[in-house]
């Protein structure tokens, strides 16, 4: 039985030299950053003299060996310790480093990017995406790859004949084409996966790439590989003729893709989402509408438990109003099981204070997105979900909290106005702090 513990927390801190930045746990050790760069271990200022001089910017921990912690400094002196701090080793790099990632299957190895300065006038390589030089620091050595857009270790990691040191890069060939590679040698040698590129995606099963889209459309196209494969395919859409401007990756569960496109070049916030069989390449429309973030590019649309989405779109009436004035706040919140059909969600019957809420006919309940309120959005743990909204025929602007023990299916009003939360893993532990109460 599950013993669901409600907890509202108004605000509390240890006294530090700044805000909290970072908290990381290595076995019995807690590791804490503020936001001026200073490091305390174990709530005190216990740290070498080295290390306790320096200004940090981040602790990165391995996920290939917990025990691992990368100190990175802010300048060009960073420290490593195998064994949570018993034991410190410094190593040196170039102070303009920045976008440091850890190899998650490999302990000693990261990679980080600069400011890669070609000359414009001499170099016709030179491209504003691609001034970014690619460094790999293995064993403290450094090996460097220039004009690079984006690099990542490999993700599909299912695989045992992939090795840990795989890299997948997009960057300018040294005869001038944009592509996207993989090396296993860090760059020695090359596997070509698609020329002519603008950049890739990955998760653990796929590796989507950007491609122009031919001859005669505008936009771009998509295409996918899927994990075992090295071969690009085409995402194949149920409407063949309609341009596509944006892509949004939203979910690769269960061997199903949902993928949300704007097809409208003028309204990139409108986006529609499609769900694909099997195989990766073969969709179908899932949802119109969607409701997508002109500034961080995140889209309404939530995993909820396995099958079990819900998502924002602006209503087929707005829709078309907003083709002619360019903006709207009218939404609807839906909810689809893998299998069904997308519907609106059945508002609570009581409020907070226990009284009946009347809400019939098109009245139901909606959330807030992320792409409106990213510290208030969804937040999913097993069966418990908590959102912020209001019912009603749209989604509003006075909001209370609402908490569904069952996927989403049934929910209840638990708080007046908009609070901060968090689901504590395996303890079914919830934190609330009211928004009234952030910064105090």
């Amino acid at each position: 039985m599950l013993t669901l513990l409600l907890l509202q927390v108004v605000f509390s801190q240890k006294i530090l030299d700044s805000p909290l930045e970072q908290v990381v746990w290595c076995k019995s050790e807690t590791f804490i950053l503020s936001a001026k760069g200073m490091l305390y271990k174990n709530n005190t200022s216990e740290m070498p003299k080295l290390i306790s001089n320096l200004t940090i910017r981040e602790i990165l921990q391995s996920e290939a060996d917990p025990q691992v912690l990368y100190i990175l400094g802010d300048v060009d002196t960073s420290y490593v310790t195998q064994n949570c701090g018993k034991t410190y080793q410094k190593f040196k790099h170039e102070k303009t480093l920045h976008d440091f990632r850890l190899n998650p299957l490999e302990a000693h190895s990261l990679m980080a990017f600069k400011e890669f300065r070609c000359n414009a006038t001499t170099d016709n390589l030179c491209k504003e995406k691609y001034k970014k030089q690619y460094q790999i620091i293995i064993e403290f050595q450094i090996v460097l790859l220039n004009r690079t857009r984006d690099a990542i270790w490999d993700k599909l990691i299912e695989l045992p004949e992939i090795p840990d040191s795989r890299i997948v890069a997009s960057y300018l060939s040294d005869q001038g084409h944009v592509q996207v590679s993989y090396s296993d040698d860090y760059f020695k040698t090359t596997q070509l996966l698609r020329n002519n590129s603008y950049g890739f995606y990955q998760t653990k099963e796929y590796l989507f790439i950007l491609i122009d889209a031919d001859p005669f459309s505008k936009g771009y196209d998509l295409e996918v590989i899927k994990q075992g494969s090295l071969t690009p395919v085409e995402l194949v859409l149920p409407i063949e003729d309609h341009q596509k401007y944006t892509f949004t990756v939203l979910d690769t569960v269960n061997g199903s893709i949902f993928i949300s496109i704007s097809h409208l070049e003028d309204m990139p916030k409108i986006m529609n989402i499609y769900q694909s069989d099997t195989s990766g390449t073969k969709y179908t429309l899932s949802l119109l509408n969607n409701v997508r973030s002109l500034d961080t590019g995140n889209c309404d649309f939530e995993f909820i438990i396995r099958g079990i989405y819900i998502a924002n779109i602006y209503d087929n009436t707005e829709f078309e109003k907003f083709k002619l004035r360019r903006s709207t706040k009218n939404t609807d919140e839906l909810l689809f099981e893998q299998g069904g059909e997308w519907h609106a969600i059945k508002a609570p019957k009581y409020d907070y204070k226990g009284q009946p809420i009347q809400c019939n006919g098109d009245c139901s309940l909606h959330l807030l997105g992320r792409s409106e309120a990213p510290r208030n959005r969804i937040v999913s743990h097993s069966y418990i979900t908590i959102g912020t909204g209001n019912t009603g025929i749209y989604l509003g602007n006075e909001y209370k909290t609402y908490l569904s023990r069952d996927g989403g299916h049934t929910w209840f009003e638990i708080l007046d106005g908009m609070h901060i939360y968090d689901i504590a893993e395996n303890t079914g532990l919830i934190v609330f702090v009211s928004d009234e109460d952030i910064g105090k």
